[in-house]
């Protein structure tokens, strides 16, 4: 039986800052799949409105912009990012590490 568990970076990190998490999954993914058969992987989703992002300035025009922007033309539910949660944790993920999943509505293909 495999371990599970979940890390969650917090939403009100500088995209800057946020950038350094993709190698790091990466490299996790490496280390740990090699090392103790751990799979790791990661979620990128779009802007959430959630208790701490009410705490940054001009949330609400990110949001719009990326709602405007983005391929599907909306911004990311709640139910989304659970869903694609569960199946990163359940079986059928069982051969994915070192992954990134934006779940963004396609806003990350957009290159804005």
């Amino acid at each position: 039986m495999a371990a599970t568990g979940v890390v969650v970076i917090h939403p009100a990190i500088e995209y800057s800052q946020l950038a350094g998490y993709l190698p790091l999954v990466s490299y996790l993914g490496w280390d740990l799949g090699r090392e103790k058969k751990i799979r790791i992987n990661a979620i990128s989703a779009g802007p959430m409105r959630t208790l701490s992002s009410a705490g940054i300035s001009g949330f609400d025009q990110m949001r719009d912009h990326a709602a405007r922007k983005a391929c599907l033309e909306r911004n990311v539910e709640f139910e989304e990012l659970g869903t694609t949660g569960l199946y990163l944790l359940g079986p059928a993920s069982g051969g994915m590490t070192g992954e990134v999943l934006h779940v963004d509505c396609g806003y990350s293909i957009v290159g804005l």
